[in-house]
């Protein structure tokens, strides 16, 4: 479930590894071992991760890994030790596979999905818990027996955006300042956005396309994080003039006709672009 793949020269070495994010996995790095590739997840790494970009973060010459993930505004919550898991398993028997998502509330492992939702992938599901009080008091146990422990589990034990920082021989994870952990974040432009003569980092995203339990996620007006290498600090978007409304999927800068352009793509509406005015 890859969303996002980069070619990164992690190490200045001139060797480029293939770096990939995407949902319930590891960001993942592919070295080149000849003919083939080699494989190494960034332990306990794994998230909803939606894109990835790079540049030097913390100013000591490689290059570190920016991720866009979920954020914290909502109730879904996942650690190392309270994780979101995904079992998958054929539990109704019809020759398909489900797809099982629980998450912990006060300390207990429970079902994601209602009744009425589960109940139209798994239909045993209702004669079983004939109302909503009767499931919501079931174990997972009293639902699935010993099923789950039979599945193939997923797990995701971030959600926060944030930076993997390269220490050289290995990284290790810097979460985003909390209003930027508001909303998905699905994509970074590495830029001097605001002509200090320095790149920035601008972040936008959004996810309208959820559930009716989730709601939409629509608060992100775009993030933007100047001073990389020396003291990276998150500035004001609206004083840019660089706030973004809608489901944001893809933020690029454009040189036309000298003029530098800022293109956004987003879901269901046109393609708009953002011009610097003149001094």
């Amino acid at each position: 479930m890859i969303n996002d793949a980069e070619w990164i020269d992690l190490n200045g070495t001139g060797k480029k590894s293939l770096v990939l994010a995407g949902e319930w996995m590891d960001v993942t790095i592919l070295n080149s071992k000849g003919a083939e590739f080699e494989a190494s997840a960034i332990p306990e790494s794994s998230g909803w991760w939606k894109t990835i970009n790079h540049t030097d973060y913390d100013g000591d010459g490689d290059q570190d890994l920016l991720v866009g993930n979920m954020g914290l505004n909502s109730k879904l919550k996942a650690s190392k030790k309270m994780p979101l898991n995904l079992y998958l398993k054929d539990f109704d028997r019809n020759g398909k596979l489900d797809a099982v998502m629980t998450y912990y509330t006060n300390g207990k492992e429970s079902i994601f999905s209602s009744r009425s939702v589960l109940k139209i992938q798994i239909p045993s599901i209702g004669p079983m818990f004939p109302t909503n009080k009767a499931f919501a008091e079931a174990s997972l146990k009293d639902i699935f027996g010993d099923g789950l422990s039979k599945a193939l589990k997923l797990t995701v034990n971030e959600l926060r955006s944030g930076v993997f920082i390269n220490d050289g021989n290995g990284f290790h994870f810097e979460p985003f300042p909390n209003i930027m952990q508001i909303s998905f974040i699905q994509d970074f432009l590495i830029a001097d956005v605001n002509s200090d003569g320095r790149m920035d980092i601008f972040s936008a995203g959004n996810l309208l396309a959820s559930s009716v339990q989730e709601g939409r996620y629509t608060a992100d007006r775009g993030s933007i994080i100047t001073g990389l290498t020396d003291n990276p600090e998150l500035v004001s978007n609206h004083d840019l003039g660089l706030s973004l409304r809608g489901d944001v999927r893809h933020i690029k800068m454009l040189n036309f006709n000298g003029k530098e352009l800022i293109i956004v793509v987003s879901n269901n509406d046109s393609i708009k672009w953002l011009m610097r005015k003149n001094p």
